[in-house]
């Protein structure tokens, strides 16, 4: 007998005397067996939640209240409890491992794994002595086993190394019956995937359930596909994924529904290594959510959930193990609880076509179908990227384009293609003739070519750059041509497509003091700060003085508007009252975009821009035409066009706080619209007027990342501090992140005063990334992990948006 069958026993006995009684009659009426170590005494104090000795009564009574405590709803312990239970019952006849090895030897086929082994340790289940020897806490073994959910008991019964097991019934307790036991066969030879490939061809039934893993950049590591009878997982790594996708291409162009969730990756996937551009009969469950309820993001689980079907915890388990580790799929041997996991969701993804066809309706299956196939061969067409659009009925959510267009709904907001207002002609109007020549008529093209006339004729020569002069910009200067330097003494050069490009090709062409009084006479001077511009336009002229404070070189900087450039952001714009932060790199186009979104908030809003540089409004009095519907504009002032006299003020970065704080009681606005926050005073004035309730829209330099890091400015995603932590959280925290445990934690300090935020690079102007709950992505940042967001991305021609969902 076992110490665990001796102990029942004794409560039994106990039970009988009414839950108490002498040592030593306990010890007459129930003989301690060879096999248990120890005393009658030692093995009560054993076994402590369930009995309490008195030991000056010399008597002992059963415990009124167990004392252990058993994490049960924790998801991750779902194997362990799954072992525990299986150790409950296999060991009360005989005593259980006395060894590490025994332990992963006799109980491999329950689901015994070192990382089980160590859940155990933690949780007093067992003590490992030295690494080697086992100590049993089977007093807490039984009182878990006893109060364990119906639902965790069940354990694989599958010996290791069997191609086929059983799956265990998992998840949350359902009063619905439960589906026919389900069976998985890992196909991981060339005969077994002729053989398998040959069933499910001949006869699948009406329908199959596909998922993919390992999937990043065109690879396959695992292809799973459920039928009516078997899950069958297919080892893309020891077989050739083309001969996989050759031998099931019978199955994907037959008429049988290939039932997927979220498609996008996976179709591409399987048509890098086979043909999947022929199946019709595509299912997107992810597009079923979303006719329902209109989420256009719905996991598996969500899906699951709302169609009523069963949920597995063992899948949740998988995809976090496989966020920790990257090679996670293309590792061998696969481990059970992966094996288990890619089978559980193709069986539940089959399992869910009747409850989606009860719920949808056939009219609506046939739609979704429909649009299952669009967006497969959308996805085909760009990458596995995402079709997006916006519903206008729906306070412009994002919704998948190919089902709104199907369900013949006329609420899509239309995206057209960019419309683009750059105005470099009177920004080159101003430079010298001879200086223009490269940016206007044929430009680098046709100076190249006509440079011999110009050697051979002098008249020639002149009319030729007159026509050229007299011509509108280039191609090239309208779009690629960002900034124009003159410096006293020195070649002028222009910045064009990202490459110093030299304006005059003659080595001895300076830029000289007429050169420079000529183009200061026309913008009529400069302010305080240095910067002036021109009427109703948006580009930006900058001087540098020397120590005497004469100009001896100026800045051209090119200002564009792009009509329609925040469409990207409609969801955002129009659909929530979210404040809004664009972080970037010099030259990344930021204004830009902060720009075309005031005009469209202003549509609705009034609308307050505070801008201390002029970049937005331009430099006038008159606003330019790209922020027509603005109703209100602060300007910081830079020059006093009456008098055309520089005047000094306050500083123009204190003075935009001030301005900040004075718009909202002033003029009582709905958003309020700051160019380039860069110092620690505008950053508290942002947060005072997120405080009153003001929305905001603003620009900053730099990334998340990097915004972290810098003391001034962190402070617009709710700063950073450090805490020092008690003992037990820093060795959780330890046990989380790995490595060595340390009780001083960085953190983040408050709430973000922006709610939303987008990243935009250099030279990816029609690519941002976006993400929408920044607080989470701080705290992901913090804790040294990836955070979410979405990377959106658009063709500037047509219009078409696209997304796809990453972690950087």
């Amino acid at each position: 007998m076992s110490e665990v069958a001796y102990v029942n026993a004794l409560v039994s006995v106990l039970k009988s005397k009414g839950g108490e009684c002498e040592l030593s009659v306990l010890g007459k009426l129930v003989p301690k067996p060879r096999g248990v170590v120890g005393s009658l005494g030692a093995v009560l104090r054993r076994n402590k939640d369930r009995f309490v000795v008195m030991d000056k009564k010399n008597r002992v009574k059963l415990s009124s209240s167990p004392s252990f405590k058993h994490a049960f709803q924790n998801p991750s312990l779902h194997d362990m409890f799954g072992l525990i239970a299986h150790v409950a019952a296999e060991f009360q006849a005989r005593p259980p491992p006395a060894t590490k090895d025994e332990f992963l030897s006799e109980l491999r086929g329950a689901g015994a794994t070192s990382e089980v082994l160590d859940q155990m340790s933690r949780r007093s289940y067992v003590k490992v002595v030295g690494g080697v020897n086992l100590e049993w806490n089977l007093a807490k073994i039984l009182d878990a086993a006893r109060r364990l959910p119906a639902e965790d008991t069940a354990v694989a019964t599958a010996r290791e190394g069997d191609s086929t097991s059983s799956i265990p019934e998992l998840g949350e307790r359902r009063e619905q019956a439960e589906s026919p036991d389900s069976r998985f066969e890992f196909v991981q030879s060339a005969h077994d995937l002729a053989r398998v490939a040959a069933t499910l061809c001949d006869g699948a039934g009406t329908h199959v359930a596909v998922d993919c893993e390992g999937i990043p950049n065109k690879s396959l590591s695992i292809l799973t596909i459920a039928a009516s009878d078997c899950v069958y997982i297919f080892d893309c790594v020891r077989l050739d994924p083309k001969d996989v996708c050759a031998a099931l291409d019978q199955l994907f162009t037959s008429d049988d529904i290939k039932m997927f969730h979220d498609l996008h990756r996976d179709v591409v996937a399987l048509n890098h290594f086979g043909n999947l551009s022929r199946a019709e009969t595509l299912f997107d469950s992810q597009l079923a959510v979303e006719y329902g309820t209109g989420n256009p993001l719905a996991s598996f689980d969500e899906m699951l959930a709302h169609f009523g079907c069963r949920t597995y915890s063992t899948k949740d388990r998988a995809k976090r193990s496989m966020q920790q580790e990257e090679n996670y799929w293309t590792r061998r041997p696969l481990s059970r609880e992966a094996l288990r996991s890619v089978a559980l969701g193709a069986r539940s993804m089959f399992d869910a076509r009747a409850p989606i066809l009860k719920t949808l309706g056939d009219v609506a299956w046939c739609t979704v179908l429909e649009a299952s196939r669009a967006r497969a061969d959308f996805a085909l067409e760009h990458a596995g990227e995402r079709s997006l659009c916006f519903d206008t009925s729906n306070d412009y959510a994002v919704a998948s384009a190919e089902l709104l267009e199907l369900t013949g709904r006329l609420d899509k907001l239309a995206i057209e293609p960019l419309k683009f207002e750059s105005e470099v002609a009177d920004l080159l109007g101003l430079l010298p003739d001879d200086l223009k020549l490269k940016l206007v008529g044929g430009g680098r093209q046709s100076q190249l070519s006509n440079m011999v006339e110009r050697l051979l004729s002098t008249p020639r020569r002149r009319r030729d750059e007159e026509s050229i002069v007299s011509g509108e910009p280039t191609n090239e200067a309208n779009w690629e041509l960002s900034d124009v330097v003159l410096d006293y003494g020195r070649r002028p050069w222009c910045m064009l497509s990202r490459e110093r490009v030299m304006l005059s090709d003659d080595p001895e062409r300076m830029v000289t003091r007429r050169d420079l009084d000529a183009i200061i006479e026309k913008i009529g001077g400069f302010g305080h700060d240095n910067r002036a511009g021109l009427e109703r336009k948006l580009h930006r002229i900058s001087a540098i003085r020397d120590r005497m404070g004469e100009i001896v070189g100026l800045t051209m900087r090119v200002g564009r508007w792009f009509r329609g450039n925040a469409a990207m952001l409609s969801d955002l714009l129009l659909g929530s009252n979210k404040s809004i932060l664009i972080l970037g790199e010099p030259g990344s186009g930021k204004t830009t975009i902060v720009r075309e979104a005031t005009r469209l908030l202003s549509e609705r809003l009034n609308v307050c821009v505070v801008d201390t540089s002029n970049e937005i409004a331009g430099d006038r009095p008159e606003s330019s035409l790209a922020l027509l519907l603005a109703r209100v504009k602060f300007l910081t002032p830079s020059l006093d066009h009456r008098r055309r006299r520089r005047r000094r003020q306050h500083s123009a970065r204190v003075h935009r706080a001030f301005i900040m704080i004075e718009a909202v009681q002033n003029h009582t606005p709905d958003a309020i619209v700051i160019d380039e926050i860069g110092r620690s005073r505008e950053v508290e004035a942002a947060r005072t007027v997120k405080q009153r309730g003001v929305r905001m829209m603003a620009s900053a330099h730099g990334d998340l990342r990097k915004l972290i890091k810098n003391r001034e400015l962190r402070g617009l995603v709710g700063g950073v501090e450090t805490v020092t932590v008690g003992d037990m959280m820093a060795k959780e925290e330890a046990k989380k992140k790995g490595g060595e445990a340390s009780k001083v934690k960085t953190q983040r300090a408050g709430e973000p005063t922006f709610d939303a935020l987008i990243e935009v690079r250099r030279g990816a102007h029609n690519e941002w990334r976006v993400t929408h709950n920044v607080a989470a992505a701080v705290d992901a940042i913090l804790n040294g992990q990836e955070y979410s967001f979405e990377r959106r991305s658009r063709d500037p021609g047509t219009g078409c948006l696209r997304r796809i969902l990453a972690h950087g």
